[in-house]
């Protein structure tokens, strides 16, 4: 099923919202730039290719 969170709980992985992911992810001090970010990212996009 998508775009529902699970209730169960896993040993290894942690299943959060969006929002949930945003908030975590704002919660610490960034260490890349905006620049070494979108590269990343980029490369990332581009793993399926």
């Amino acid at each position: 099923m998508t775009n529902v969170k699970p209730n169960d709980e896993f040993q290894y992985v942690k299943v959060l919202t969006v929002t949930e992911l945003l908030n975590y992810i704002g919660y610490f001090k960034p260490i890349f730039t905006s620049a070494e970010t979108q590269i990343i990212a980029n490369y990332l996009l581009n793993l399926s290719d």
